[in-house]
């Protein structure tokens, strides 16, 4: 019985699901506009219930989204951790400065999307968009849901390489959909979580022992 109960506990478990990385962090080596805030892509202030992975975004403005004066360079984000992801939500701004037909002139659209585990060597991420579509709604933003194979990273960088027209570039929100890595290599006196073949290997193995138990009660 013990057997088959922890094969049940190992293999039937529920999964965690992923959700919006909390407690993270971010910085841009690009000039920030007066009024506007770097921190304001990472802390769903701009959707209703805070950080998600949907929603709509309120029109960009100060206090629920960023703009820069310049149209190159780079925003870093620290994860707090080593992060499974595999995608991220991206609101794209449509901040318009009045003129005619400029509504989200100022959005991203060429951008390279990367990762690191260590801040130092950055890979780009496989299946990332490079090109980002322009956000002319007058409405609110909706959100651009991007999925890739599933990478571990603790850092993601995004190269800003052009807008949509403007004299500077600007984003209202993005999120990454991802959960804690399984395993910590640099943690003192961390253990490694079984990988999934070795993983069901082990519940048909504590299922059998289950099974020869029950079998051996009977014959006594």
């Amino acid at each position: 019985m013990l057997g088959a109960a922890l094969a049940a506990g190992l293999c039937f478990a529920p999964q965690t699901p992923a959700t919006p990385i909390l407690g993270m962090t971010v910085y841009t080596d690009m000039s920030t506009a007066a009024g506007y805030d770097i921190n304001s892509i990472i802390d769903g202030s701009g959707l209703a219930g805070g950080p998600a992975l949907t929603g709509q975004h309120a029109n960009a403005s100060m206090g629920n989204a960023w703009l820069s004066t310049d149209t190159s360079g780079n925003i870093f984000i620290d994860l707090g951790n080593d992060y499974d992801l595999s995608g991220f939500t991206f609101w794209n701004t449509n901040w318009d400065h009045g003129t005619p037909n400029s509504k989200g002139k100022y959005g991203i659209k060429n951008a390279t999307f990367l990762y690191s585990l260590d801040n130092s060597t950055f890979t780009a991420i496989p299946g990332a968009p490079t090109t980002l579509s322009k956000q002319n709604s007058t409405t609110g933003i909706t959100p651009d849901i991007v999925t890739f194979a599933t990478i571990t990273a603790d850092r993601i960088k995004i190269m800003i390489s052009g807008n949509h027209g403007a004299d500077g570039v600007g984003l209202a929100e993005i999120q990454f959909n991802g959960s804690r890595a399984e395993t910590f290599p640099n943690a003192p006196g961390a253990a490694s979580v079984p990988e999934p073949a070795v993983l069901a290997m082990l519940c048909l193995g504590l299922t059998g022992l289950g099974v020869a138990r029950q079998r051996t009660a009977r014959k006594v």
